[in-house]
């Protein structure tokens, strides 16, 4: 198991491979909490279009009060489903791996 460097969005992500008995593989990914921030508060500005905030209208209220009222889970899942697709497709291409099934995400 020895880990490997990709660069995702200007940022070093750093990933280790272990395979199991079953042939399956795990691919873990260490993400820089740099990259995490700047691809949440992209998350929070988008989905807050869609957050409606009264006295204001749909999409038009300032972040700070939109992001009170998106869970944290949800700008995470968001922010991440940007940052994995292309860690995992890096780190195929390096070890020249083929997937038969889309993966499964975990944190």
């Amino acid at each position: 198991m020895a880990t490997k460097n990709n660069v995702v969005g200007g940022e070093k992500v750093s990933h280790v491979i272990a395979r199991e008995g079953n042939g399956n593989i795990q691919i873990m990914f260490t993400i820089p909490y740099d990259l995490v921030k700047k691809e949440k508060d992209e998350a929070l500005s988008h989905l807050s279009k869609d957050v409606e905030v009264p006295g204001f209208r749909k999409g038009m209220a300032p972040v700070n009060l939109t992001a009170e009222k998106i869970s944290q889970s949800t700008l995470i899942e968001h922010a991440l489903s940007h940052i994995l697709p292309e860690a995992l497709s890096q780190a195929l291409t390096q070890n020249k791996l083929k997937i038969a099934v889309y993966p499964k995400f975990e944190l």
